[in-house]
């Protein structure tokens, strides 16, 4: 099993496996959440319930209770509630994806989940905020609009980024910004107004110099 999932991983498919995870109706998001971080390091020891705890924002008692219903629901074996010391792919399955090798459709916040440390860096996945992201994409908002919100956030705000990007995507439901062609007439129209603010501020201070300097001759400096 362990050289199994290694390779499937191997040959670039962990993304297919998210989509998979995803697409999985019978997990609850705190289950893929969980899921998604322990196949994202199948390769390495399997990590402490603490740790798990720290990357998922959930307590040891959740995820204890989170990996008992992966075990329920064919995800995991049962050793992963002892101590587990082996590489995360001995206690892992894919028995449940009967064709791993036909690629799959791409599954709502799917992208999400997969950018997101990329974005955000170490602030970690909530299932809370999966599942606040993946709301914006039932409302209609493409999840290509989704994250690349993430990113001007993740690089233009201050304080917390995950908390912008959802008012900015709040804000974009109120005025009907859903489609990447909407997002770009959007940034467009912004871009124009900052470019004519800019050109009358500079206008301004223009002008005042101008009126300094008229005052100051008008006075007598020369």
């Amino acid at each position: 099993m362990k050289n199994k999932i290694l390779n499937y991983i191997d040959k670039g498919r962990f993304e297919e496996i998210v989509e998979y995870i995803i697409k999985d109706e019978n997990l609850g998001p705190k289950e893929k959440l969980i899921l998604i971080i322990l196949f994202n390091q199948a390769k390495k020891s399997f990590p402490k319930k603490t740790l798990l705890a720290k990357k998922s924002s959930l307590s040891t008692e959740e995820v204890n209770k989170t990996l008992e219903n992966l075990i329920k629901n064919n995800w995991c074996t049962k050793d992963i509630l002892k101590n587990p010391s082996q590489k995360t792919a001995c206690y892992l399955k894919l028995e449940k994806n009967k064709e791993k090798d036909q690629t799959l459709c791409q599954q709502k916040g799917s992208k999400i989940a997969k950018k997101w440390s990329e974005i955000f860096g170490t602030q970690q996945l909530t299932p809370v905020n999966l599942e606040k992201f993946i709301s914006f994409i039932d409302d209609g908002i493409q999840e290509e609009v989704i994250i690349e919100v993430m990113k001007l956030s993740a690089e233009n705000a201050e304080g917390n980024p995950v908390s912008y990007a959802l008012n900015v995507l709040h804000n974009f439901l109120k005025k009907d910004i859903l489609s990447w062609e909407d997002f770009q007439e959007e940034r467009g129209e912004r871009e124009e107004y900052e470019r004519k603010v800019q050109k009358n501020n500079r206008a301004k201070k223009e002008r005042k110099k101008l009126h300094d300097i008229e005052e100051l001759e008008e006075k007598g400096w020369n």
